[in-house]
């Protein structure tokens, strides 16, 4: 279908999607795990600059899709690119709250938090998975709000943080690492 059309949107969204599931399965990593997000090396990397550049096409095509922007910035999340993630997770809000699922509107919170992280802007980062929190309460955004919260010293709040996140999963690692 790309080769008689280079700008079907339904062909560039199918294509971009398999490809990052691909560096996904390459990974060992689900689409939802925070482990499957940061720099990438080799064929994930490819695959996921292929899918953006996919992405980037079908976002020219269709400005007023919102679906778009939250796969390419889930692609940039995967790689690294961690302003580029925070650009595209951050032009979400001009769509409205029903532009994303309740998923989509959680993990693009969580991952735009992850960018922040990254990036060493934790007060941005405590914000965006308070509001994944609001959404979606999961045991892993508490633990990566909790690690925030202890990069700004606020060592109280990490430590509801990581408790909240043992009351959903008593064994969860990185909250009890966290609590030593």
């Amino acid at each position: 279908v790309l080769a008689r059309d280079p700008f079907n949107a339904r062909a560039l969204l199918g294509r971009a999607r398999a490809k990052a599931r691909h560096a996904l399965v390459l990974a060992g990593a689900q689409e939802h795990e925070v482990c499957a997000y940061g720099p990438r090396a080799g064929p994930e990397a490819t695959l996921l600059a292929e899918a953006a550049a996919d992405l980037t096409v079908l976002i020219e095509c269709e400005p007023r899709e919102a679906r778009h922007r939250f796969y390419r910035g889930c692609a940039h999340a995967r790689t690294g690119r961690w302003s580029q993630a925070c650009r595209d997770f951050g032009l979400l809000k001009d769509f409205g709250p029903g532009a994303l699922s309740k998923h989509e509107h959680a993990l693009a919170c969580q991952l735009k938090g992850s960018a922040h992280a990254a990036l060493q802007e934790f007060g941005p980062a405590i914000e965006e998975f308070t509001e994944a929190l609001k959404v979606r309460p999961r045991a892993q955004t508490f633990c990566l709000r909790g690690r925030a919260r202890c990069c700004t010293r606020d060592w109280d709040g990490a430590v509801k943080d990581y408790n909240e996140a043992l009351k959903l999963e008593p064994e969860l690692a990185m909250a009890l690492v966290g609590l030593e």
